[in-house]
């Protein structure tokens, strides 16, 4: 997330803007995305949140998707989220805000 580019950012917004489980279907793509970028980090928030968002990728892939360990993880990846827009500057942080908010509300939505 050190990055001003905020392709991905807006990419997973709009993504978690639609249904969560029309959302799912390209969830593997942006997921991996994110992974690749956050494991490259030196910074160990970013690694925590990439470790975070592999359990998520294998909890979406799996054949029967756990309701509760999928809303721990989305719940997890939102309040991380937000505190790196607390790190981070500009654009990217108010992205990173809207992302943790969009995460939260994710997890949230989810019937335990």
């Amino acid at each position: 997330m050190a990055t001003n580019d905020t392709t991905n950012l807006d990419a997973t917004i709009a993504a978690l803007d639609q249904d969560l489980s029309e959302a799912k279907s390209g969830a593997s793509t942006n997921v991996r995305n994110w992974i690749d970028n956050l494991s490259s980090s030196n910074d160990q928030a970013q690694k925590r949140i990439a470790e975070d968002l592999q359990q998520l990728e294998s909890a979406l892939s799996a054949d029967t998707v756990n309701g509760n360990q999928v809303k721990q993880l989305l719940s997890s990846l939102g309040q991380q989220t937000t505190a790196a827009a607390g790190r981070a500057e500009g654009l990217t942080s108010n992205k990173l805000m809207q992302l943790g908010r969009k995460l939260s509300d994710a997890a949230e939505s989810i019937d335990s």
